[in-house]
């Protein structure tokens, strides 16, 4: 389609074609012809800040007749890491929940309910790359699940090598080496694992999820693991 409006420039001066997606950039969305790179402009939309997701929540819940809880609204902006897909989703679960009960507000209550129909209503293509990723049967393999979750509650988008180990530490408790989670690591970046994670190009030993808004999604298995832990 880019290519034929490019042909057809001269007769349709002022149409555009805007393509949306989550990437790095626009080579990672389509494939373009030699010809039509010249005519693409790249516009890079950083994540939501913080307020801008409060406001989302805020507002659809004053349009609803409802309050969310403060601590609610904290929980729903850290798990949605700047993607308001994700923001919309969990609150739309907690209220739907708070709404049934004829609460006025939503709690803590309806957001712990509301999490696990988000995670069961979260993109497919989400709950397939983890899954492939963590999959294992044996103990010893379970290092690659802990590697994932440990850089999904990374505050940033990227985390180096080093970074990792320490961010494993918090995470697990363990003193887990560089040599014992590089092979892992590595496969991580592989068909067999789903390729979840990826070299940052042009940095060393920097590492990042593939799709950055899966992110969101591992931290909301993450708390549901935790709450259901517990429980019991």
């Amino acid at each position: 389609m880019a290519k034929n409006l490019s042909d057809e420039a001269i007769k349709y001066p002022n149409a555009k074609l805007i393509v949306i997606g989550i990437a790095e950039n626009v080579n990672q969305l389509i494939e373009l012809d030699q010809s039509v790179k010249s005519r693409i402009k790249q516009i890079k939309i950083p994540r939501m800040k913080e307020e801008q997701l409060r406001e989302i929540i805020i507002s659809g819940a004053e349009q609803l007749g409802i309050e969310f809880a403060p601590f609610v609204v904290d929980q729903i902006v850290q798990l949605s890491d700047g993607f308001p897909k994700y923001t919309h989703l969990l609150a739309l679960e907690c209220s739907r929940i708070a709404i049934r009960q004829k609460s006025k507000i939503v709690t803590m209550e309806h957001f712990n309910r509301g999490l696990n129909i988000a995670i069961d209503q979260a993109q497919e293509d989400h709950k397939l790359m983890y899954a492939i990723a963590t999959k294992s049967r044996a103990k010893s393999k379970r290092l690659h699940k802990k590697i994932v979750d440990s850089i999904a509650l990374w505050p940033s988008s990227e985390i180096t090598t080093e970074e990792l180990a320490r961010a494993l530490k918090q995470y697990t408790g363990e003193d887990i080496t560089t040599a014992q989670f590089a092979g892992p690591l590595g496969e991580l970046k592989t068909e067999k694992r789903g390729r979840i994670l990826k070299s940052v190009s042009g940095k060393f030993a920097t590492h990042a999820f593939s799709n950055p808004m899966v992110k969101a999604y591992i931290r909301m298995k993450i708390l549901a693991e935790q709450q259901e832990t517990n429980a019991s």
